[in-house]
């Protein structure tokens, strides 16, 4: 009788464990998708914030334009003249800002998000010759090589915003 009182207060005892265990690993988990979700609206709140800050497109008169062509990752095209003096930093910000879902830009913030160290979680390449555009972000575009007489861009390595839109939905299920 006793060793089974000890059997099943080891069994309960370990159960106990497991589930405090469950527990902790549910609490991390869930802290880990609110610091996901809190990135990705400041990361919201940046590119809302730098597309109302975007300059002007240059005319196609100006000499040596630099003329671009980028493919998101949810299918569109954009095409895009850039000053040569603009830099490797303003090609990737276009890049990012058009990444937000059509019709979020009705509010843009007067500000960019407190305590957000942004970067590019994405990589711009040609289409052929396969070549990454460098993030060396004070780099003027009209000094680039691989830019020189235009480009078609490919956006790589970032998320499709269907793909995220998923597994959002996955999560609340």
């Amino acid at each position: 009788m006793e060793e089974r009182l000890r059997a099943e207060s080891a069994r309960l005892e370990e159960k106990r464990k497991q589930d405090v265990q469950r527990r902790e690993m549910e609490a991390q988990a869930a802290l880990a998708r609110e610091t996901e979700r809190t990135k990705a609206e400041k990361r919201d709140q940046w590119r809302k914030f730098q597309r109302a800050r975007l300059p002007e497109e240059p005319s196609a008169s100006l000499p040596g334009a630099v003329r671009v062509r980028i493919r998101l990752p949810d299918g569109r095209t954009l095409a895009r003249r850039f000053r040569p003096e603009e830099t490797v930093q303003a090609l990737y910000t276009y890049a990012d800002v058009h990444m937000l879902p059509e019709g979020t830009d009705d509010d843009p913030p007067t500000a960019p998000p407190a305590n957000h160290l942004h970067s590019f979680d994405f990589t711009l390449t040609t289409t052929y010759p396969r070549k990454e555009v460098s993030k060396t972000p004070d780099v003027a575009l009209g000094g680039l090589e691989i830019l020189r007489g235009g480009a078609n861009l490919v956006v790589e390595g970032a998320p499709s915003p269907k793909a995220s839109d998923s597994e959002d939905e996955s999560d609340d299920e």
